[in-house]
């Protein structure tokens, strides 16, 4: 791999109203040691206006930035157009309310390397998001795995994920859903362990924080604006838990089949018309309705 070359990596960002968080995000990323990657960044439709904020980026900055601008479509729909305009190989998405260590394109272009020169029959690498769980992730460091045995095996909620792109420009093109903004990051990992495996690292080079306004805090609201996709997300789920040792298959699937059913109790689907397992939602229905009252 040739390190030089600035479309070997491209950190993708979407952003929706957060303008302050992105400035944060930008200050990170010309701290890096290594400038060879590409910065893209959608705006999904903000009332705060960036353009000219970026523009000023661009021509004093090290690194290549890109903006496109659409309507509000949601975050899978701004990280699909970030793809759909990428010629990169590899690629990470930050989150604009995160930032990221110095070290972190140095890192990745390293492990990159190491990859394609090694010649590994893998699709990306995961690593920690930061430095909370650390303990599970060394039990995990060098075992290529599928993204679902990271929260469903391992207890690890969430990952930095490095993807190469061939996979994710044939797996957008029918991944969205009309009318609907949400559609979860998880239904496109699940789909992609049909083209191979992820690499776990150890390396630490980010820093997570969750905003108020979120979609990691309002995410059961999120849901039943978006019934079709919520849909698709715990079907996607179902059947990628399946793959699992059977303990943690068991355990994941009802955990899925809870909130599938309270979810179409709380929205007036018939949730035997959906459910991917009709017996399970027959046994799990009294516990379903705790469900729903909790969380919808």
């Amino acid at each position: 791999m040739n390190k030089n070359d600035k479309n070997q990596l491209e950190i993708i960002t979407t952003v929706y109203n957060r303008k302050e968080c992105l400035i944060r995000l930008y200050k990170s990323l010309v701290q890096q040691d290594c400038t060879n990657f590409i910065w893209t960044i959608v705006d999904d439709g903000s009332a705060e206006k960036i353009e000219d904020m970026v523009n000023e980026w661009q021509k004093s900055c090290k690194f290549k930035i890109k903006l496109y601008i659409q309507r509000n479509m949601g975050k899978m729909s701004a990280y699909k157009k970030a793809i759909d305009f990428s010629k990169s190989k590899w690629s990470i998405v930050v989150d604009s309310d995160d930032v990221v260590l110095s070290n972190c394109v140095s890192t990745l272009l390293s492990r990159i390397s190491e990859i394609e020169d090694n010649k590994m029959e893998i699709i990306g690498a995961v690593f920690p998001k930061d430095t909370r769980n650390l303990k599970n992730w060394r039990k995990i460091s060098g075992k290529i795995i599928d993204i679902i045995s990271l929260r469903y095996e391992y207890s690890i909620p969430e990952a930095v994920i490095l993807v190469n792109n061939k996979m994710l420009r044939q797996e957008f093109v029918n991944l969205l859903i009309p009318n609907e903004k949400f559609m979860s990051e998880e239904v496109l990992y699940n789909r992609l362990a049909f083209y191979g495996k992820f690499i776990v690292y150890l390396d630490v080079f980010y820093t997570s924080e969750y905003q108020d306004d979120g979609l990691t805090v309002q995410i059961f609201n999120i849901w039943k604006d978006s019934p079709n996709g919520t849909l698709k997300l715990l079907t996607s789920r179902y059947c990628a838990l399946g793959d699992l040792p059977i303990f943690f298959e068991i355990l994941g699937k009802v955990k899925t089949i809870l909130n599938l059913n309270a979810f179409c109790m709380a929205k007036d689907i018939n949730y035997l018309a959906v459910t991917p397992n009709k017996y399970l939602s027959r046994v799990l229905y009294i516990p379903s309705r705790i469900v729903r009252a909790k969380r919808f």
